[in-house]
């Protein structure tokens, strides 16, 4: 795997009955080791999913991201059916095009193979979840998205899903969002698999910050989720947070809740 690429893997309880592949994995565990000294404690988390019974085991992949991450996640696919003048804003505002799919085939054909040899008791496909927040959770998206097969669910926290702005003070075009919005649910309709009870969807934002320009967009992502059969509060669920903002102690404070929500269908096998 790339030299600047580090993964961390964390296993509690027993022979792990669910796996989290999560991105911008640096800030998962350690605060001493994230820039806004708060980490997600996904850690934590994830171990009162063990304690309290509803898990006999859990494995958390956490997988850096590198400097360039806005690039690395910005999703290929959909960002080449975005009209024109968005997808120029937003590679223009991402400093060039997304390479979505090269980090995806890092984490498919190098992370993945390596974790499984080192760990031979590695969940299988329906038990292997994608976590992340911001532009980390649209690059899971798209992963799930483009590798059904692979992946049963995915938690997307602050789901990026506006691509712009990048802080509440830069100025958006008008019309960019509508225009966004369009492409996500044309996408999603497009891309993602139909309902069949396999997959399973976490989206959520929060109250405050960046996050207020979300609602059109996850919007029209649920819409499409329910056009192609998904069950709202059962295949997805959908929720916003109030008066926080988009950053790791927000995402700290609920990550449970969408770790909770991705084992529900391994509670009830």
């Amino acid at each position: 795997m790339p030299a600047d690429l580090e993964v961390q893997v964390w296993r509690y309880g027993g022979r792990p009955e669910q796996v989290f592949y999560a991105q911008d994995g640096q800030n998962m565990f350690d605060a001493a080791r994230v820039g806004f000294g708060v980490a997600w404690e996904i850690d934590q988390a994830a171990a009162r999913l063990v304690d309290d019974g509803i898990l006999g085991g859990v494995m958390i992949v956490a997988v850096s991201s590198t400097d360039a991450r806005l690039r690395d996640f910005a999703p290929e696919s959909l960002l080449s059916m975005m009209p024109g003048e968005a997808q120029q804003a937003i590679e223009t505002a991402f400093g060039g095009p997304g390479r979505s799919k090269a980090y995806a085939r890092t984490l498919l054909d190098e992370v993945m193979p390596s974790v499984r040899v080192r760990f031979p008791d590695h969940p299988p496909p329906d038990r292997t979840w994608l976590i992340g927040s911001s532009m980390g959770a649209v690059v899971s998206l798209e992963m799930l998205a483009d590798h059904p097969k692979t992946f049963a669910g995915a938690a997307l926290l602050s789901l990026h899903l506006s691509f712009l702005p990048l802080s509440v003070d830069q100025p958006v075009a008008e019309g960019f969002l509508a225009a966004v919005s369009v492409t996500v649910e044309r996408w999603a309709k497009e891309r993602l698999p139909p309902a069949s009870g396999t997959h399973r969807f976490w989206v959520d934002a929060s109250g405050d910050d960046i996050d207020r320009f979300y609602a059109r967009p996850h919007g029209a992502l649920a819409h499409a989720l329910i056009t192609l059969g998904y069950r709202a509060g059962d295949d997805f669920v959908r929720r916003i947070y109030p008066g926080v903002g988009h950053n790791e102690a927000a995402w700290r404070d609920r990550v449970e809740d969408a770790l909770r929500f991705a084992a529900t269908n391994v509670a009830r096998t």
